[in-house]
């Protein structure tokens, strides 16, 4: 058995099978030029303004808030294509490869797999700070250090067990709540499209930013309690601090 896995780890870089996740981690600021894309489309509809008035230095234009939206959201589309191509994490039969670091770490190694928000807020992060909550897997190893891979998608966990049906995971977890940041973050692009958020009754958004508030808040904190009573005490979030304070491997 040592043998088998240590010829698999020799051959790490030649690894290619399975399936390949990015990191999603532009899609927080796609959200949040989208979130300005929606602003100046309400202020155009509900002003009743028949063109906006675009200006880009080398060219100028006059767009309805309906094209302003359509071309707006349309140019994010097209900055997120070459994210795609930036493979974090690939998960097959025999286990998982981390291009990054060229690590290919087999099943028999791997006893849970999780995934988690850990929150990103450290004011002494250089290039600056965002509150962010990093969708992350969290993949558990006998006797040695859990890996953790931010800015994955929920969808990995699925691969895990495509390929490895018994391991442990907490899709039961991770699965609702993913549901709920996505009808939230949906519901309030909605509103604003279809509706322009006319009539939209205060009793209405106060639940929305309560549930928000407990989704960025709330959620992420309940999510790691939950998995360090169950795995040990290792996954932390960032204190203003200090960033990355799990006891993991970072990737």
């Amino acid at each position: 058995m040592k043998s088998n896995i240590r010829e698999r780890n020799d051959s790490a870089e030649q690894w290619k099978g399975g399936i390949s996740f990015h990191s999603i981690y532009y899609r927080y600021f796609s959200f949040i030029f989208a979130l300005l894309i929606l602003f100046f489309y309400v202020v155009g509809r509900r002003q009743g303004l028949e063109t906006l008035d675009v200006d880009l230095s080398l060219v100028q234009l006059q767009l309805s808030p309906r094209e302003f939206a359509l071309y707006g959201n349309g140019i994010l589309l097209l900055f997120s294509i070459p994210f795609y191509f930036y493979k974090k994490l690939k998960i097959g039969r025999e286990g998982i490869y981390l291009p990054g670091i060229k690590l290919f770490v087999p099943w028999e190694e791997i006893i849970a797999v999780s995934h988690v928000w850990i929150s990103e807020a450290c004011l002494t992060k250089k290039g600056g700070s965002f509150l962010y909550n990093r969708k992350s897997v969290v993949f558990y190893r006998k006797e040695k250090k859990p890996i953790c891979v931010y800015n994955i998608s929920l969808l990995s966990l699925f691969a895990v067990k495509l390929y490895r049906p018994s391991m442990p995971t907490n899709l039961s977890f991770a699965v609702p709540a993913t549901l709920m940041n996505i009808g939230l973050n949906a519901s309030l692009l909605l509103e604003g499209y279809l509706f322009n958020f006319q009539g939209l009754r205060s009793e209405v958004f106060i639940i929305w930013i309560l549930c928000y508030f407990f989704k960025a808040f709330l959620l992420p904190i309940f999510m790691l309690q939950r998995e360090n009573r169950i795995h040990g005490s290792q996954l932390r979030h960032d204190s203003f601090l200090h960033m990355n304070r799990s006891d993991v491997i970072h990737i």
